[in-house]
Formats: structure tokens, sequence, C-alpha cells
């Protein structure tokens, strides 16, 4: 019996349908065996991926509206019952989420398409101490784990972490790598003391050890210690520590959760996005021609499949869909695998390799709101968030429009939509497109939505 081994030493390589397979559905898929199944449209979506624009939540490209949202901190176990606010609801530009919402709908008009979000579940990869700085700016180490830092990564409040504070950073895990590592998507320096340190990392049951560094299991309540029991070697945990190591030098364990993702009955023909690294890829021999092609692969520990002829990549081909390359992938659940419609490849470049204008590599970012005069000289706000407008020649404007009449419109207080790119401080955004809102308020939105859904008219 042919089984997946997910504990790497270094990347991977591709893996054959006859050997080595993801998990025995997407071999089923991939390879051509099992039964076919009618997919019996859910209700609803789904996605996992960063923050990257407010006026609601965006979130690998759909814009999430927030109407009565229950938002989940994964760190601390609080939940809330949230609309759309000046606030963001606590959430913050850069951050970890998964979204359970309403159908996506398109917009129509060339616009991001919209959804309604059910709940928010939120929580950072780690919080603890850094270590270690690289002198080129690319990568920060805490508790033992690499972080990498880009052109995208977010400062929170444009404060840069130096050696001794304590960050919180959320971000995707290289699970192709081991041990693996964070490709920072928001720093947080605390401002103080905390209570407790926590760590998302492979679990190595052997050795007593999460992301390569000893732990102490030895205080777990009697639910931890269940899930210490049941859990497996390579699986990814989820741990709160203590902030003092023992007298081994083992970082204390003081809860214990699985962070490993799947889909259940109820995800069947739900429409779902995966953002994350690709950590195992299956083959299978190419039709007709000598060689082999892409058939399916992991990311986020989800087992993902392409349909016969599948070909539609952006930002790449499918010869790339390799280990370690960073990926979106859009599709449907199938019997647990999501079987893709559509794959983005992510680009990022480290931070020492920022350039002029980082448009090509850097994630964008939308934000939707009042716009404001900024205090700083040329420069906007909206919803606290500050733009750039010193490179004038780069910004995108509607026909007719002129730099006069945008700032005419933050005089009035207009509602607008801006996108643009992180700056060098990790906290200011370059203005790159702005334009007013044309989209109704979150309430009429949320109403339209769930109107459609029960097959009333709004």
């Amino acid at each position: 019996m042919s089984r997946t081994h997910r504990h790497h030493a270094r990347r991977s390589p591709l893996l054959a349908c006859s050997g080595v397979a993801l998990a025995a559905s997407l071999m089923l898929t991939a390879c051509g065996g099992g039964n076919s199944t009618s997919v019996v449209g859910a209700s609803g979506s789904s996605a996992a991926g960063t923050i990257t624009g407010f006026g609601s939540v965006i979130t690998n490209g759909v814009r999430y509206e927030l109407n009565s949202t229950t938002v989940v901190d994964e760190s601390t176990g609080t939940s809330s019952n949230c609309s759309d606010n000046a606030s963001n609801c606590g959430l913050k530009m850069g951050m970890e989420v998964e979204i359970e919402g309403d159908d996506v709908r398109s917009s129509g008009d060339g616009t991001t398409p919209t959804s309604v979000a059910r709940s928010i579940h939120v929580g950072s990869s780690i919080r603890g101490p850094v270590s270690s700085l690289s002198t080129d700016g690319n990568t920060l180490v805490v508790l033992g784990q690499t972080i990498a830092l880009t052109t995208s990564t977010r400062f929170d409040g444009g404060v840069q972490p130096a050696v001794g504070d304590i960050v919180e950073v959320h971000g995707l895990v290289d699970r192709s790598v081991t041990p693996s590592q964070i490709s920072a998507s928001l720093v947080e320096v605390k401002s103080g003391p905390v209570a407790s340190y926590r760590l998302r990392g492979r679990f190595d049951k052997v050795a007593g050890a999460i992301g390569g560094e000893p732990m102490s299991f030895g205080t777990l309540t009697a639910e931890d210690l269940a899930r210490y029991n049941a859990a497996t070697d390579g699986q990814f945990v989820r741990v709160k520590l203590s902030t003092t190591p023992d007298a081994q030098g083992r970082w204390v364990v003081m809860s214990f959760k699985s962070s490993e993702r799947s889909y259940g009955r109820d995800d069947q023909g739900k429409h779902t996005e995966q953002e994350g690294f690709i950590e195992l890829v299956v083959t299978q021999p190419s039709a007709g021609t000598i060689g082999v092609v892409v058939s399916g692969f992991s990311v986020n520990g989800i087992s993902v499949s392409l349909p016969s002829g599948f070909d539609a990549v952006d930002g790449g081909t499918l010869d790339q869909l390799q280990v370690g390359a960073r990926v979106e992938v859009e599709g449907t659940v199938v019997d647990g695998v999501l079987v893709a419609s559509k794959i983005e490849f992510k680009k990022a470049r480290k931070r020492s390799e920022r350039g002029l204008d980082d448009s090509a590599s850097s994630q964008e970012f939308e934000m939707h709101g009042t716009l404001e005069l900024g205090t700083a000289p040329n420069t906007l706000v909206v919803r606290g968030l500050t733009f750039d407008l010193s490179d004038t020649a780069a910004i995108v404007l509607p026909a007719g429009v002129t730099l006069d009449d945008v700032l005419s419109w933050a005089r009035q207080g207009k509602t607008v939509e801006v996108k643009g790119y992180l700056m060098a401080d990790g906290n200011t955004y370059k203005l790159k497109r702005i334009k007013l809102e044309s989209r109704p308020a979150t309430s009429a939105l949320a109403a339209s939505a769930r109107a459609v859904g029960t097959g009333l008219n709004p």
C-alpha cells in the first residue's frame, strides 16, 4: 500500500502515480480510479488566505461583506458578532483568515466579486521573542522558526522589530521544507509582556519537538493530552507555550491542537479557495506524448486535483507547479478533494530586492471607505491606512478626473475604492488607482445576497 510521507528533509521532487500519493482520495482522482460522484452544490463558499483589503474583508480576490459575522480568534478562543465598521471588527491588513460565506457573486462590471461572510477564523502563525535578524533584512528568527520578510510584509504601525522584541506574526507556512518556514504577511511588535507564546509547526512525536524545537508536554490537560495522543508524526499543530523554558531548556506546552485542514460532507460541491505553498506534487503519463503531466498536488495539507486538459493558470505555467511554489487555487470540493478550476501563481520579492515599482511582484491591497486628507504631505487616508501620492505619474485615475478632483473628494469625505502597494516602511501604501465607490452599502449587499439565496426578490 502506497502512503504519503510528509516529513521532508528538503524540497521534494515530483511524485508519480505509481509511487507515493498525496492521499488516497487524490490518487483515485489523479490516476483515474474510484467511483464518480454527482456533485450536489453546497450552499456557500470558503476561503483560506491573507486579508488584502477592507470595506468588508477582501481575501483571495473576493470581497466578503460583514453582516452579523462571527469572528473567532483562534489564539484566544474568543468570538464576537460583527458587522462592517470603521474598526474593521478588530481585523488587520495582512492577517491570515479562514472564511465561511454565502455564494460568491460576480460583479459583472470587472470589480471585485462579493459574498457575505458567515464566520471568520483568524489566528497568527507564531508569537514569541526575536532571537536574530539577518543583515539584509530578509529574515528573522522566532522560537527557532525562520520568518521570511517580503515586499508585501506589513509592519503594524510601521514598527519594525529588533532582537529581543516580542512579535506576533501572521503568514503562510511553507510546509515543503523542514523545518517549515513562515512567509510573513503581518508583523506586530508587542508593546509589553505577553502571558504566553504561540507556535504553529510540524509535530515530531518521536523527538518530542514542534517546528524542530524541544517541547515538554507534562502539564497538558486531559483534553489536550487526548489530542496529543491522537496526533501523528509530521502533523501540523498549533500550541500555546509558557514564556520560560523548563530546566532542560524545553518550551512547556500549555495547550495542543491540530492545525490541519480538511473538507467534510457539508463541503461537497462548495466553491472554495486556498492560498499556500505546494508541498507535494502528483504526476501521471501524458496522453499521446512522452513525459508526464501534473495531475494534482497538496497545499496547506489539502489535496488538489487537476481535471483532464486543465490549463487555467495565471502568472505561470503547468510545469511550474512544483514543490515550494506559492499559489492560489480556486475550485469545487468533490469527495474531500479540491478540484481546481483556476490556479494563480503568487509572487513575492525579498525585502532587499525592493525596487522603485513593486507592482509586478508585490501584493495589491484594496480599500473601500471614506476618503480623508492625511496629516503628512501628499497623503490620503482610507479606514486608517495611509496612501502616498508622491509618484503622481504612476497613479491611474478615471477618465476626466484629476488629482485636484481627488483632493476635493477627500475634503468632501467621498466614499472611494483605492488600490496600492506597500512602501519600504511596511505600513504606508503607494497609491496606484482610485475611483469613487459605485457599489451599494454593505447592508444592501448582504440583504441582496441573502434574498438571492432564499429565492426572494431583494
